[in-house]
């Protein structure tokens, strides 16, 4: 089976950097693999040729997920992310909307990556980029220095609308975000974080921040079911849903946390049976020899 991505009428360019991107990542763990792109001689549109993943509606998914499959999911696009950032990528566009789960198989891919970009230290970046929602206080705040730390701002949120509620910020303006973000991780935290990166505060931005906030990171676990209520998921979502992007966890440190003992454990059990399978392969060449 296969799916046919259309692109609507939209600037080639745009086109074009969504194949390169999409090619760059190919051999990064759980990205879509593209097998052609065809174009319509009677419309003219373009259209990419992909392996098809089968997946559902978000909303009613997240509301039937256990604390095991958070646990999976969430491993599996962290590992995506760590690959991507270790060749230099950052994908500026993640959300649930661009992640195929395929519960049956326990298959995830992240896609469209028309959004991303190279990164390059002390360099400018956009900060029109991303889904309202899913964007980071210093996309919001205009912050345009910014780097990998974006997309783990976005995995955290979406992480919470797996565990908590969806949507995690139920926003339509920027106003509202800024209001929702302060009044979770509190107003002072912003604006230190805005003074020491020498962010200006506008008087509208200023007017969206509740006057005063108490952090409890608590209150917001147990909006959770009990189920989901789990220490180390809450403690690794709060690493992620970090204000200040210095201090953010990465996605190769998030890998190592204790939420996913399971799977760093089988990883290393695997590692050390393929060293021993290569050490007998060898003690085997060294007898006959």
């Amino acid at each position: 089976h296969c799916a046919i991505k259309t692109y609507r009428p939209i600037p080639i360019d745009f086109i074009k950097r969504e194949i390169f991107f999409t090619d760059v990542v190919r051999n990064c763990p759980n990205t879509i693999q593209c097998f052609d792109l065809i174009q319509d001689p009677l419309t003219g549109s373009i259209a990419h040729v992909c392996e098809y993943i089968q997946t559902g509606r978000r909303k009613t998914e997240f509301q039937s997920f256990t604390l095991e499959d958070v646990r999976y999911y969430m491993y599996q696009l962290l590992r995506t992310l760590d690959a991507c950032h270790s060749i230099g990528i950052m994908h500026r566009d993640v959300k649930p909307d661009n992640i195929l789960f395929d519960r049956v198989n326990r298959q995830m891919r992240l896609i469209d990556w028309g959004l991303a970009d190279i990164y390059f230290p002390k360099q400018q970046y956009s900060t029109g980029v991303g889904t309202l929602r899913y964007r980071s206080p210093e996309l919001f705040l205009n912050y345009r220095y910014y780097d990998y730390s974006v997309d783990i701002w976005a995995a955290g949120i979406t992480m919470g609308e797996m565990l908590i509620r969806y949507p995690f910020f139920d926003v339509k303006f920027q106003d509202e975000l800024i209001y929702e973000v302060t009044n979770l991780l509190t107003t002072s935290a912003l604006l230190e974080y805005a003074e020491k990166y020498g962010i200006e505060v506008t008087d509208s931005m200023l007017r969206c921040m509740p006057d005063y906030t108490f952090f409890e990171w608590s209150s917001l676990i147990n909006q959770a079911k009990p189920e989901m209520r789990d220490p180390d998921a809450s403690d690794l979502l709060r690493r992620m849903l970090i204000i200040d992007h210095q201090h953010r966890i990465t996605a190769h440190e998030a890998l190592q946390h204790k939420f996913f003992e399971k799977y760093t454990k089988e990883e290393a059990e695997n590692q050390n049976k393929e060293i021993n399978d290569i050490n007998d392969d060898e003690k085997d060449v060294f007898t006959i020899a």
